[in-house]
C-alpha cells in the first residue's frame, strides 16, 4: 500500500543551520527514472528532494573513501585508467583527476 507524501505543513524547516553549507545542483532526468523516483518518493513517505540528496550523500562518501584508498595506495592516473579498462566502465574524468591532485598529459598521466 503507498503511502501519502507528507505535508508541507508537517515538514521541518526547508533552511539548513547556518553552520552548514550548502550547495545547489541540478539533475536532469527522464521521463521514466522521474517517474520512478516520485513512486519511491510517495511509498516511502518522503519528499524527492530528500531521495536525491540521499543518493548524493552516498556518493560523495563513495568519492571520499577512494580517494582514501587512492592515497593510500600511491595511485596514479595511469593505474586508475588501467583498472577502469579492465572493468569495461568510463575511465575517470580529467576534472576529477585534477581534483585528486592527478594530471593527465598528452603522453598519459603525469
Amino acid at each position: 500500500m503507498a503511502m501519502p507524501i507528507p505535508s508541507r505543513r508537517n515538514a521541518p524547516d526547508a533552511d539548513p543551520p547556518a553552520s552548514q553549507e550548502t550547495t545547489s545542483f541540478i539533475v536532469n532526468l527522464d521521463k521514466a527514472t522521474l517517474d520512478a523516483l516520485h513512486q519511491k518518493a510517495r511509498s516511502d513517505g518522503r519528499y524527492i528532494s530528500e531521495i536525491v540528496r540521499t543518493a548524493v550523500e552516498r556518493e560523495v562518501s563513495n568519492m571520499t573513501h577512494a580517494t582514501i584508498l587512492i592515497q593510500r595506495w600511491n595511485l596514479q592516473c595511469e593505474d586508475l585508467d588501467r583498472a577502469a579498462d579492465a572493468l569495461r566502465v568510463d575511465r575517470i574524468s580529467d576534472e576529477v583527476m585534477h581534483r585528486l591532485g592527478l594530471h593527465r598529459n598528452q603522453e598519459g598521466c603525469s
